[in-house]
């Protein structure tokens, strides 16, 4: 079982978060985590970028260092099920 993290574009790019760039998150989670594959995996959307990881441990780091909303399984069953539906 998989810990799903979500980070939303539109609070990243906000002009008053400005400090806080994409480049720089993702070059911190490879630092910390490597490359996706062993410890997690990403999925992109228009609106997110999630983060599935292994362990729990390494899930609690990243929201702890870059903040973002963990996803139950079942929401993210049902937003798969949904784009097939489109």
């Amino acid at each position: 079982m998989t810990t799903t993290v979500r980070l939303y574009w539109n609070e990243i790019n906000d002009p008053a978060n400005e400090h806080v760039m994409w480049n720089e998150i993702l070059a911190r989670t490879f630092e910390q985590f490597g490359l996706p594959g062993d410890r997690y995996m990403t999925n992109i959307d228009t609106d997110w970028m999630d983060w599935h990881f292994v362990s729990e441990k390494d899930a609690t780091m990243f929201i702890l260092e870059h903040g973002g909303d963990v996803i139950p399984e079942s929401q993210i069953t049902v937003e798969f099920v949904g784009s097939l539906m489109r």
